[in-house]
């Protein structure tokens, strides 16, 4: 696997965290990066990264054969307790690894020291998708679940699991023909809910709050695309992954935007701190009125201060360490703690 976005994601610690403008590309293209299996399994159905342990873990459906971690190089680190689940992220407000079991369950890893699955799961509580089989994905900006099924999206509060909304998608006619069950949650403003269509090698994007169509991104023709089931379909750290099962047995990344114009921009912005390190007072000065966001590198919110141009934290409480700062805009930086 080649490492293309290893700075991307050090940059970017929990990419879907908060919105971004996101500028995209016609067509998909092929990274170079792939995770190849050692189980091989046709139910693999979400793809998670962790920006802490910078690992990804796959999931199976139907609990046949054992979970998966891979780190950057694409190799298989650990693997794992066979699992039930359909949707699989990343809970930047926790730290932990998250999914939707078939039919209802909610279930949280918080992984071992070492990054690999706890495997004594906790559920937190049970949902009704629109249909057993249905994925899941998290927004953690407005902290929802999404599930999409026959031309519809179903959204769920994360804490209380309760229903929030449905919402129809509108303003594309093959609706009908999207790849229902499964979906991905981007993080770019507007264009939040991408659906596959199978048929034609397309992913359609939609604004998650009305449902409108926003963006069209074509495949290669020779691009490996979701099979049985149409289930093999992810985004995580800033890829679109599909997966290729026997005899592969591999998820492909895509990019489906620019990246370079998004971390120049968020390099152009400005954002200062001091001192750093910070031993007790950390001063933030901003260009405009924003809310903050501190993080430990397991990508756990640890500190959040509310819209202000400028920001005085007492981090005298926070473990030694290196940390990063994020605003609402999604620019970031890193200070230490000593």
């Amino acid at each position: 696997m080649k490492k293309t976005f290893t700075l991307l994601a050090l940059c970017m610690v929990g990419h879907t965290f908060l919105n971004a403008q996101c500028n995209f590309l016609p067509e998909a293209v092929a990274t170079g990066d792939t995770l190849r299996g050692l189980s091989g399994d046709v139910y693999k159905t979400a793809l998670a990264y962790h920006p802490g342990f910078q690992y990804y873990y796959s999931n199976n459906a139907g609990g046949g054969t054992a979970s998966e971690v891979f780190d950057l190089n694409g190799n298989v680190v650990f693997t794992s307790y066979p699992t039930d689940w359909r949707g699989l992220w990343y809970n930047p407000n926790t730290g932990n690894i998250e999914g939707n079991s078939w039919s209802n369950n909610i279930i949280v890893d918080s992984l071992q020291a070492n990054g690999d699955f706890m495997g004594n799961t906790a559920i937190i509580g049970s949902i009704l998708p629109p249909e057993p089989q249905a994925s899941a994905v998290y927004d953690s900006v407005l902290n929802r679940l999404y599930y999409y099924y026959s031309g519809k999206i179903y959204s769920f509060d994360r804490t209380n699991l309760a229903a929030i909304d449905t919402v129809d998608l509108n303003g594309l006619p093959e609706i009908p023909q999207l790849t229902n069950v499964t979906l991905i949650y981007t993080g770019c403003t507007g264009a939040e809910i991408g659906i596959f269509h199978n048929a034609n090698k397309e992913i359609h994007l939609f604004n998650r709050l009305n449902g409108a169509w926003s963006n069209t991104i074509s495949f290669p023709a020779n691009a490996t695309t979701p099979t049985l089931y149409n289930t093999h379909f992810a985004y995580t750290n800033g890829l679109v992954w599909t997966y290729s099962d026997f005899p592969q047995k591999m998820w492909v990344a895509y990019n489906i935007y620019d990246h370079t114009a998004e971390i120049e921009d968020n390099i152009s912005k400005s954002i200062k701190f001091y001192p750093n390190p910070a031993e007790h007072l950390l001063n933030i000065e901003l260009i405009t009125a924003e809310k903050i966001f501190v993080m430990d590198f397991s990508g756990k919110i640890v500190m959040e201060s509310e819209n202000s141009m400028l920001h005085q934290l007492d981090v005298s409480n926070l473990a030694n360490g290196l940390y990063v700062v994020k605003t609402g805009s999604g620019i970031t930086d890193k200070f230490v703690k000593k």
